[in-house]
């Protein structure tokens, strides 16, 4: 799920692969997609138990709890 707040900000939320399809590029299919489609300029917000999977995705670290695009 995908939702814009303002032109300068939105959240990537609710992305979920079944653990039988995970390791085979879904995820990155559906983040990428995502991407191609936002309007926003500035920021792309996740909550995530993965950081690492955002990380490799060109996110970064804004703060503890917060990870941007």
């Amino acid at each position: 799920y995908y939702e814009e707040y303002s032109n300068r900000m939105a959240e990537l939320r609710s992305l979920y692969v079944v653990p039988q399809l995970r390791g085979i590029g879904i995820g990155s299919m559906l983040v990428k997609r995502a991407m191609k489609f936002k309007k926003v300029q500035q920021h792309v917000i996740v909550t995530t138990n993965n950081k690492e999977f955002f990380l490799h995705r060109g996110f970064s670290i804004e703060d503890k709890y917060l990870l941007t695009l």
